[in-house]
């Protein structure tokens, strides 16, 4: 079932309803990310769209196995890395992960 959301050619496979769950979290958490940003000065009105797309990425590395924490580290840095790990009620990144 390919997801609206999804970029082209990228199929979004919910495989239950945990991932269905962190899915609509980590949405959520990017959304109130972007629409406070939106306020600040170099605003990309892209952004939300990449965000999103990331999602998916993370949803499908979940769903094949890889480890929420691993597939976030993998698709998101510096602040918004913070907000997804928080959204999914996690411990905030390591300096190795930042790394």
């Amino acid at each position: 079932m390919a997801d609206s959301l999804a970029s082209p050619g990228m199929e979004l496979h919910h495989g239950n309803s945990m991932t269905i769950e962190m899915h609509q979290k980590l949405v959520h958490a990017v959304t109130v990310y972007d629409i406070n940003q939106s306020t600040k000065r170099g605003y990309d009105r892209n952004a939300l769209l990449l965000y999103l797309q990331a999602i998916d990425r993370v949803t499908n590395a979940v769903n094949c196995g890889s480890t929420r924490r691993d597939a976030l580290v993998e698709n998101f840095s510096g602040r918004l890395l913070e907000v997804c790990l928080k959204a999914l009620n996690m411990e905030p990144s390591t300096r190795e992960e930042r790394m």
